[in-house]
């Protein structure tokens, strides 16, 4: 080459070495994909239950606040409630819940949850006969259907549950909560979680401490760890259904780690 400069030359991938790579990403995708989309969806679920609760432990304290009362069986809306577990007329309590809160529709039976096919975490249908409820579609596109019902009182005394630091005195009722609505995998333990609902107007998870200390239930059966096969929030057994496994999210600081 003229003026003394050293000699280059350029060499090009062969067709071969492409599609060696194009097959090596091809493979790296296939394995991470699917796991970046499952970590997604879970982030979609915890952050839509966080929202969930929120938004309906603030309704019901402004409900409190408004009308001047510390105990939410005291308010309009409870009164409304029906006196018996799963009653067939809750009729006036879907209106007055109604007013309050942002919803789309509201039924006063909660027979539309039997289209969605709900399965336990164990993969399994959920048989629990729920429909017969108030249920609400909220404008976020999650819905809740309620057990609502009179002032239940612990099995043990106030002051047994204060020395043990509970908050739950009193049991109103229970919610079903799909944080997406129609949309799948409609799955108790992913999008389908179970929360209590206390005199405070503040929502529980079944299986967290609250909710063993106002029942006197053993950890080791009834925690979202325990062994009980309703409300275990477990993947290393064939038949936990995952009840509680907003209680999990929750103490494990909102995250779905299972």
């Amino acid at each position: 080459m003229s003026g003394g400069g050293a000699s280059r030359s350029l060499k090009a991938f062969t067709l071969a070495e492409v599609l060696i790579t194009l097959a090596i990403i091809g493979v790296v995708a296939a394995l991470t994909i699917p796991t970046l989309i499952t970590n997604y969806q879970k982030q979609q679920y915890v952050t839509q239950l966080k929202k969930s609760i929120t938004t309906l432990n603030n309704g019901f304290r402004t409900i409190m606040a408004n009308e001047g009362v510390t105990n939410l069986a005291d308010t309009t809306l409870w009164r409304k409630a029906p006196d018996e577990v799963n009653s067939a007329d809750t009729s006036e309590f879907t209106q007055e819940f109604s007013k309050h809160f942002k919803v789309l529709e509201a039924q006063a039976t909660s027979d539309k949850i039997k289209e969605r096919n709900i399965k336990g975490l164990n993969g399994k249908p959920w048989e629990n006969e729920t429909y017969n409820m108030p249920y609400f579609h909220f404008a976020d596109g999650s819905t809740i259907s309620l057990y609502v019902y009179r002032p239940m009182e612990s099995s043990i005394t106030a002051d047994e549950i204060k020395a043990k630091g509970g908050k739950i005195y009193q049991q109103l009722g229970q919610v079903f909560l799909d944080v997406n609505g129609e949309q799948g995998p409609n799955t108790i333990g992913r999008d389908i979680f179970q929360l209590m609902i206390a005199q405070n107007g503040n929502l529980y998870p079944v299986g967290g401490n609250d909710f063993l200390i106002y029942g006197g239930l053993s950890r080791e059966t009834y925690h979202w760890s325990g062994t009980n096969k309703a409300f275990g929030c477990r993947t290393d057994g064939a038949d936990y259904r995952g009840q509680a496994c907003a209680a999990r999210i929750i103490e494990e600081g909102w995250q779905m780690t299972y």
